[in-house]
């Protein structure tokens, strides 16, 4: 789709700081489809950490921002082969079949192809489609054959039958207005509601890709063919929920016995700490937690990937530490737990909320990092009142313990200091 002079073109302007206004000029390009030669010079910046191998491979083209925009990364790709793999019980690719039915750029569909002989790429975009069988095969992907289709029940009946597994990823934009963002499976596109059970019938796995806003617990009434969940972040950022469902499975690992995996990929050292954490909703249920009355030595905060698989009590109960009430969503001890799956700090300070506690530590930290966690004042009111801006190393957090009593600490991340703090 990209002729050698058009892939110059993208190469030389790489660089550009402004690569739309090349658009004012086009007619200075003779043989050159500039509108979608800018489209891949932008493409590209996007993708350069999100996708490298996409990014080292300038013959690639991009035929709107939308779908750069959209596409999983090349990390999170990869987790979901390793999800698959392990319930294949994955040997080699011989045998195996798969199918992407929303494959967009198909950033997933390259990926997941490594799995299978052959593998079925369905994309309702025409444009799109003709970019992926072209990308597909610059990439070397010869066992992936695409087609121009709708999901709808119908095509569904039409799949190839005994598919080693599916993935799909339902469109969260509104139809002619990409702005505005979905995040209720009932109003995705395609409707995964209606499709779950023949797509089962079609696959014994079927891997579906939801927006990480959506309500796990929700979901999972909605789809109570789901065995797994999982929080997928990236650095610390959460990026998607997968939902597993499986057709073979008891009803003992369905609903609200399914496995929820709360994993963070990251990046860099910095970013590494976070681990991974699985429970199963009958276990949040039944746990029984432990709430502080006063502040211990340490204070925890989860990570976001890690509150967004809901098991505030089995934290406390896990890790042997104190919820600080059944709305806040922070914890303590005496005793310090490296273990714990989220931001620990050692707490400096403690005072009971008062505007005029509230003004002496505004005036002794006017750069401090606040937080408000189940507190009557959101954060940014608070920093506006109180005229704090974020920064330096301590945090400062206003939040609400189990006898309703509002307090501010201060504490300073351990990871930050040069020598953790004696229990």
């Amino acid at each position: 789709m990209l002729t050698e002079k058009e892939i110059e073109f993208i190469e030389k302007f790489q660089g550009c700081d402004d690569p739309e206004r090349l658009l004012l000029s086009r007619n200075k390009y003779e043989g050159i489809n500039v509108p979608l030669c800018v489209n891949c010079i932008i493409s590209r910046k996007r993708i350069r950490k999100k996708l490298p191998s996409w990014y080292a491979n300038p013959h690639l083209v991009y035929p709107n921002l939308l779908c750069t925009e959209q596409c999983s990364s090349q990390a999170t790709a990869e987790y979901k082969v390793s999800v698959l793999k392990r319930l294949l019980r994955f040997d080699t690719p011989a045998g195996h079949t798969g199918a992407d039915l929303t494959a967009g750029l198909g950033a997933d569909s390259l990926y997941l192809s490594h799995l299978t002989e052959k593998f079925y790429c369905y994309e309702q975009n025409r444009e799109l489609c003709r970019a992926l069988e072209y990308n597909m095969k610059e990439l070397g992907r010869e066992n992936i054959e695409v087609t121009e289709m709708e999901t709808t029940p119908e095509s569904v009946a039409a799949l190839p039958g005994n598919l080693s597994f599916i993935y799909i990823d339902p469109a969260r934009r509104e139809a002619g207005d990409s702005s505005r963002r979905k995040y209720s499976i009932k109003e995705c596109t395609p409707n995964l509601l209606e499709l779950a059970d023949a797509l089962l019938q079609k696959s014994g796995i079927l891997l579906a890709k939801l927006s990480p806003m959506a309500d796990i617990r929700e979901c999972l009434r909605l789809l109570p063919q789901t065995t797994e969940v999982h929080v997928v972040a990236a650095d610390n950022e959460c990026r998607e929920l997968l939902f597993v469902m499986q057709k073979d499975a008891g009803e003992e690992n369905r609903g609200e016995n399914a496995l929820i995996k709360g994993i963070n990929l990251t990046s860099t050292a910095e970013s590494a700490p976070a681990k991974s954490f699985r429970f199963r909703l009958s276990e949040e249920k039944s746990a029984v937690a432990t709430y502080a009355s006063d502040l211990g030595k340490y204070l925890y905060e989860p990570y976001r990937h890690i509150s967004k698989c809901g098991a505030f009590k089995l934290l406390s109960k896990r890790y042997g530490i104190a919820k600080l009430s059944g709305n806040t969503h922070l914890y303590t001890s005496e005793k310090a737990v490296d273990e714990f799956p989220g931001k620990k700090y050692a707490v400096k300070e403690v005072c009971h909320y008062s505007k005029k506690c509230m003004k002496e530590i505004a005036k002794r930290f006017p750069t401090i990092n606040l937080t408000s966690k189940n507190f009557p004042i959101e954060s940014d009111r608070m920093k506006e009142l109180y005229k704090i801006k974020d920064g330096g190393n301590l945090h400062l957090f206003a939040t609400t313990l189990d006898d309703s009593k509002k307090i501010l600490i201060i504490a300073e991340p351990i990871s930050s200091q040069a020598k953790q703090p004696e229990a």
